[in-house]
């Protein structure tokens, strides 16, 4: 395999291409409006089959070349917040939800389309669990207080338990067994 090329994940050949700031920007744009990396990849590589593919921008960002992991972190938070609108909208957005249907006798009535709704439940959770793993903004955030009685601070004892300390068990075990030691003769 030529210099350059590496196989992905899904067993394809890519080759890494050279930086390009006028692409990197428009991926990075495009990001912001809410495409994902390899989304916009995908478009650029139909548009120009020698635009990178998602692992060659990912090395672009890792060895920061013309300052683009900045760029890139901003493009992503960008995309975590388009990912947060797309939350509100779907779970608003009842358009389907409900479909006109002929009963048996032919009547027309309105029900309710359980996939749709499922569907649209789906993507909300998906973007919601994904926005908590990958942005602090949006994890779920869990409190704990530990207080005593009344609100008031823990109040904390020294209880003697009355066993053996494992030492003295040890000590005393070892000497027991040395004394029922059969001696040679």
């Amino acid at each position: 395999m030529g210099a350059g090329r590496r196989i992905g994940p899904s067993g394809r050949v890519w080759c890494h291409v050279a930086y390009n700031r006028a692409i990197a920007d428009r991926l990075l744009g495009m990001m912001a409006e809410g495409c994902t990396l390899k989304e916009a990849c995908r478009t650029l590589r139909a548009e120009n089959p020698t635009a990178p593919a998602a692992p060659t921008v990912r090395d672009w960002v890792v060895q920061d070349i013309d300052g683009i992991a900045e760029r890139y972190a901003r493009a992503r938070d960008a995309l975590m917040m388009h990912w947060a609108d797309e939350i509100v909208e779907a779970a608003d957005d009842a358009t389907n939800d409900y479909v006109t249907r002929l009963r048996r006798d032919g009547i027309p009535e309105v029900a309710l389309d359980r996939e749709h709704v499922q569907r649209s439940a789906l993507r909300v959770d998906a973007r919601k669990w994904l926005l908590s793993k990958l942005h602090p903004q949006f994890a779920e955030k869990i409190r704990q207080e530990h207080t005593g009685a009344n609100g008031g601070p823990i109040q904390t004892q020294q209880v003697e338990d009355g066993r053996v300390p494992v030492q003295t068990f040890l000590d005393e075990f070892t000497r027991q067994e040395n004394e029922n030691v059969p001696t040679k003769h």
